[in-house]
């Protein structure tokens, strides 16, 4: 997470001090970023999205379940989200969701994945290596990936999955675009894009859970002024302790403005779609909450 202090100065996650000058740097990186990605897949970029294309608004009898890795997917009942699942209800999970024991009662129908580290050419996480081995033994699993891991995932030859590829650039504060199909309006959480493209598949309602923008419970400060994560996830395998003190240079605040637009941005993009959250204490506040689910736990209480 080490980036360069001019990158990092205009990343759309820093505060920009109130100075207008800021704004329209960070504003016009944006622009900037999503220009040079566009040109970088202009060869594939209609073939690569065609198949996500023809299945837009294809779910419209099912619901769909997105879990994320936050600690309130520990509530749910899992061999009722089986027998859900089993029923038509699809399901959605991200990024290391293979790697817990969860994934042996429940197997998504859709695994989202987006983070760079976790590319199948990317040896910079050691449970990298765990997360391929384990989609690759399960090929009823369909991935949807970033538009620009194409030529990697073209040279995949052994895997089995249908793998569905999806615009990944962000035009943050320029639009409130959700189609996988176009630069996003949105921050870029892969849980987020789980949700954008449940609801462009259809889906009647895409109920979620695990999405809980927690993980500043875990944050602290050392004696040498260094920010240390703990890893905030419902398993294991889901994080790591990281230190970010490199990638928030203006320290605590800096760290607590990224936060807030995680809240900001679903609000901003998300308010009014078809989705409710299953977890009744969550901090997010841009769905319903409905009184119960079957989903949870507590609900057979």
């Amino acid at each position: 997470m080490n980036l360069g202090p001019i990158e990092r100065t205009l990343a759309v996650t820093t505060f920009p001090n109130f100075s207008i000058w800021h704004i329209l740097a960070i504003k016009g990186r944006i622009l900037l970023e999503w220009a040079v990605k566009r040109c970088l897949v202009l060869g594939f970029r209609r073939r690569a999205l065609k198949p996500l294309r023809a299945l837009g608004k294809s779910r419209q009898s099912d619901d769909a379940l997105v879990i994320g890795n936050g600690p309130s997917a520990q509530t749910l009942d899992w061999a009722a989200v089986a027998d859900k699942q089993n029923k038509g209800m699809a399901v959605f999970a991200i990024n290391y969701f293979p790697l817990s024991p969860e994934f042996g009662l429940v197997q998504p129908n859709y695994l989202v994945l987006s983070d760079p580290i976790m590319k199948p050419s990317s040896n910079s996480d050691s449970r990298n290596e765990e997360l391929w081995i384990s989609i690759q033994e399960n090929s009823t699993m369909n991935l949807i990936v970033p538009l620009s891991w194409y030529r990697v995932m073209k040279a995949r030859d052994s895997l089995s999955n249908i793998i569905l590829y999806f615009d990944d650039s962000g035009l943050e504060g320029w639009t409130r675009n959700l189609s996988p199909l176009r630069a996003r309006g949105y921050l870029a959480l892969t849980v987020y894009k789980a949700i954008a493209i449940s609801i462009f598949l259809g889906f009647r309602e895409t109920k979620i859970i695990g999405v809980d923008n927690s993980m500043f419970q875990t944050i602290s400060v050392d004696a040498d002024n260094r920010l240390i994560q703990q890893p905030n996830h419902f398993f294991t395998k889901g994080g790591k302790t990281s230190d970010l003190t490199d990638f928030y240079p203006k320290g605590i605040s800096d760290y607590f403005y990224d936060v807030s637009l995680c809240f900001y941005f679903l609000r901003r993009c998300f308010v009014g779609q078809p989705v409710s959250n299953l977890d009744p204490h969550s901090l997010v506040d841009a769905f319903p909450k409905p009184s119960s689910s079957e989903l949870i736990i507590q609900a057979h209480e």
